[in-house]
């Protein structure tokens, strides 16, 4: 299927026609979310020799919102025209299934509307997790890398618990089961991925198009945690963006510093009265989405 701008797309530059017959429109999409496993997902079925995906996870070309002064000024939009999305795809040759990975696809405004415009068959694959855990690891992450230095609490329940009501999951997963057939939409829970990788991987498999006797190597991707010394953490992240503007880095020193980063980390578990206090608020639109998706989430609230 060749990728195609319908009239309820955003205005947009044309694009010479040449570029965009090169390229082969992606089939499916990892929509999200943000900390429950969409990383491993790509990893998992990019390695697939059937499966053709970017080298470049989140491209987030249909989440670009032109009308927007911080997209369009912003690197984390890496993606601006419909012509360098299609080049992302222009190798990938006779693959049966071809995407892409960009999770903030779930949660940001119009996406699914620009899905459905370019994409309309293509299948959605979907990761959710319970809010608690997603609060705590997105937290975690974020004092890592010194954007808060705030206790968990503090930074949830101000300002009427923003934080945590952007967590709900209904609203925008009823903007996709609004717009494309259930049969086109694979949700995947945290828990069943962690708890039995393989399954839910051939499973997927089987959802885009491809064999599933394939094995890949199911290595843990993005591992969590609290770093053990924040300022040694940090000047690993600055070394290692120093190694990535100077070119491809060795894979021997990639691992190497990647086993460092490891070393460094420390599990500390969610407080149960926080997580208490944040499913309370989460309650009602967990069975909302458990009813949406036809699912039992009921785990999530004990």
């Amino acid at each position: 299927m060749g990728l195609q701008l319908r009239d309820t797309d955003p205005p947009r530059a044309p694009q010479p026609a040449s570029q965009l017959l090169k390229a082969v429109a992606p089939n499916f999409l990892i929509i999200g979310d943000l900390k429950a496993g969409s990383t491993s997902l790509y990893h998992y079925l990019r390695q697939h020799p059937e499966v053709y995906m970017p080298a470049c996870k989140e491209l987030r070309y249909f989440a670009y919102d032109p009308e927007n002064p911080y997209h369009v000024r912003a690197a984390t939009y890496p993606v601006k025209t419909l012509a360098d999305y299609a080049h992302y795809f222009e190798k990938c040759g006779n693959a049966r299934a071809i995407g892409e990975a960009s999770p903030n696809y779930l949660r940001s405004p119009g996406t699914a509307r620009r899905i459905r415009a370019a994409l309309p068959d293509a299948k959605l694959i979907a990761c959710l997790r319970n809010p608690a855990d997603t609060l705590y690891s997105g937290y975690m992450m974020h004092y890592r890398d010194g954007v808060t230095r705030k206790p968990f609490d503090e930074e949830l329940f101000g300002r009427d618990a923003a934080l945590v009501k952007a967590c709900f999951y209904w609203l925008d997963l009823k903007q996709y089961y609004d717009r494309f057939p259930r049969s086109q939409i694979r949700i995947v829970l945290f828990d069943d991925l962690i708890a039995d990788a393989p399954r839910v991987v051939k499973g997927l498999y089987r959802f885009i198009g491809v064999d599933d006797s394939f094995t890949p190597d199911f290595a843990v991707q993005n591992e969590g945690g609290m770093p053990r010394s924040r300022l040694l953490y940090q000047s690993l992240a600055r070394g290692r963006e120093l190694l990535r503007r100077l070119g491809p880095a060795p894979e021997a020193l990639k691992q190497l510093a990647k086993k460092i980063e490891r070393s460094q980390m420390r599990k500390t578990p969610l407080d149960p009265r926080i997580r208490r206090k944040i499913l309370e608020i989460c309650e009602d639109d967990i069975r909302r989405t458990e009813e949406l998706i036809g699912r039992d989430l009921s785990s999530w609230l004990k």
